[in-house]
């Protein structure tokens, strides 16, 4: 049985993804996993990396579940795992299939980050973001220190 299909069921989502950036561990399989995309408009980046060295493939479906688009190898790397660039666009329900041409289900990491100019734009996490003055950042956070006079200091209570 070969993973890609050209048209889903989006009755079977197993679950939303509505905000990135995105890392979660998810189970794929030949059948696929499937997922609604409520994300803003705009262009994405979502990558499948597979925990026991399968060969993973991203498909995207529209509202109707219709074949869009699909990533089976990194183009820009020898590995086996999928890298897709896609665009929702404004009004359009999109689903997104993680599926494996492995025979055995298995786990693999899905990352998504909205692009940015052709770049994925990374948004800082909670542990690298200023921690407030009386509290001193995590190990291996550097908080750089705001000039005094700068206008940038929060208002008196």
């Amino acid at each position: 049985m070969s993973p890609r299909v050209r048209q889903i069921d989006v009755e079977t989502s197993i679950g939303t993804i509505d905000a990135v950036p995105l890392n979660r561990t998810i189970p794929i399989s030949v059948e696929g996993s499937i997922f609604r995309l409520d994300l803003e408009p705009g262009e994405y980046r979502a990558t499948l990396n597979t925990v026991d060295g399968s060969d993973p493939l991203l498909q995207l479906f529209d509202a109707d579940g219709k074949f869009l688009k699909e990533n089976d190898d990194d183009p820009d790397s020898s590995s086996y795992n999928s890298v897709l660039v896609f665009t929702i666009p404004e009004g359009q329900q999109t689903f997104i299939r993680a599926a494996t041409y492995g025979s055995v289900a298995s786990l693999a990491e899905m990352r998504m980050d909205r692009m940015n100019n052709g770049a994925a734009e990374r948004i800082p996490d909670e542990a690298e973001r200023e921690a407030p003055a009386d509290e001193a950042p995590p190990d291996g956070v550097m908080v750089e220190p705001v000039p005094s006079g700068s206008g940038d200091s929060p208002p008196d209570p």
